[in-house]
């Protein structure tokens, strides 16, 4: 079942940024940690409602925090907040071996996949 691989991508996604969270400079961590912080916890209250509802409106929703997390983690590297290693092992491409990419990544693409299927 999706909805129940992306809640467990989106569980497991938040115990990853922990010790990430842990280290955003302290001048920081009230205003760009806060939001980063929420926008991982609304994934799996949102992946839950999606799947609970199956509705366009509640899958788009999902999309758009996905995109919202990626667009923060962007920045956070920018300005030298979170780690980019870190950021870069939950983005990263599929690899040969693996056949998966990162749990950012893994999770967006398939909340867009039940996007384009609730489309349809």
């Amino acid at each position: 079942m999706q909805d129940l691989k992306i809640l467990s991508i989106a569980e497991q996604l938040i115990v990853s940024a922990m010790p990430v969270l842990d280290k955003i400079p302290r001048a920081q961590r009230y205003r760009y940690g806060r939001q980063l912080e929420d926008a991982l916890y609304a994934l799996p209250k949102l992946a839950i409602a999606a799947a609970a509802a199956g509705t366009k409106s509640k899958v788009y929703a999902l999309c758009e925090a996905v995109d919202y997390l990626h667009a923060l983690l962007r920045i956070g590297v920018e300005r030298k907040l979170v780690s980019a290693r870190w950021v870069g092992h939950v983005m990263a491409a599929a690899a040969p071996p693996a056949k998966t990419g990162g749990l950012l990544r893994q999770l967006a693409a398939m909340s867009h996949a039940w996007r384009a299927s609730v489309r349809a």
